[in-house]
């Protein structure tokens, strides 16, 4: 969670109560003024903005502080756990999310009027380039893309969805919706935040986290498939053939969970084996 406000301005993980800080500083010396929202990725980095909303300080720059507001992303299994800031074109760089491949970060900039949604292309290094405005609207906040490439995106009188090219497709309306998530057991249930209700509303397609990138290691006569936890709503399957008449089977291993993976083995060998996470 990003913890915002004077009291906190960090980004922190919160496991059975106990908070543990993840990022307190940039670079070992300055502060944020006060992050607001994150996104993961399947590699395990965290990208995060700081808009400076919540904060007792005036805004950048101030003496150990950043420069700017900014976005960032923080690789937490390297070795180093560095930060590394991403951009600081935006005005306040509010909400964040990426697409399913991972191939583009969308940030919502509420410092202009209108809002926008930028759109920018993520590098092989974990970078970005680019930063054109993907949609324009009215008190833009949270957003979050399903599984198909649209983006949902929390506004004044709702929830604003778009195709992935950026045109509008549809809305729900409703009151102010700061933040919003994909969960339930298939990651078909929109979860609202918006003063003073929390909602939830079934919709039609899954979200963004009903993708999870599935691992595979050899070693000898065994192979070993990992994927994140938790796996709500999916299946691991195997086939002989990799074609357009493949035949799927469930994989009937239970998995075990391990360091927040799970984890099956399977016998390494001929024929050839596919494998395959699919949402049920």
């Amino acid at each position: 969670s990003c913890q915002a406000g004077r009291a906190a301005l960090q980004v922190a993980m919160l496991t059975n109560g106990v908070v543990t800080p993840l990022v307190t500083h940039y670079d070992y010396t300055n502060k944020f003024y006060s992050p607001n929202d994150l996104t993961m990725k399947s590699d395990g980095t965290i990208w995060f903005t700081d808009p400076g909303y919540d904060s007792s300080l005036p805004g950048p720059p101030q003496p150990g502080f950043q420069p700017a507001y900014a976005f960032y992303r923080f690789d937490q299994t390297n070795g180093n756990a560095t930060v590394l800031q991403l951009d600081d074109s935006l005005a306040r760089p509010n909400g964040i999310c990426l697409s399913p491949d991972e191939t583009k970060l969308y940030v919502v900039d509420t410092g202009t009027a209108p809002n926008h949604i930028k759109v920018f292309d993520v590098t092989s290094s974990n970078t970005v380039t680019g930063g054109i405005t993907f949609a324009t609207g009215n008190k833009f906040d949270g957003i979050k893309c399903d599984v198909d490439g649209r983006v949902w995106a929390g506004e004044e009188n709702g929830v604003a969805i778009y195709a992935p090219d950026g045109h509008l497709i549809g809305r729900i309306l409703f009151n102010r919706v700061a933040n919003l998530c994909f969960g339930g057991p298939h990651y078909k249930t929109l979860y609202m935040i918006g003063k003073p209700y929390v909602s939830s509303i079934p919709v039609l397609v899954p979200g963004r986290p009903s993708l999870k990138r599935l691992g595979a290691a050899a070693s000898g006569d065994q192979i070993s498939l990992s994927w994140p936890a938790p796996s709500t709503g999916f299946v691991l399957e195997k086939t002989n053939q990799l074609n357009s008449t493949s035949q799927w089977h469930d994989v009937t291993t239970d998995p075990a969970a391990v360091n927040g993976m799970n984890n099956v083995t399977e016998p390494a060998g001929n024929p050839t084996s596919f494998y395959r996470l699919r949402l049920d």
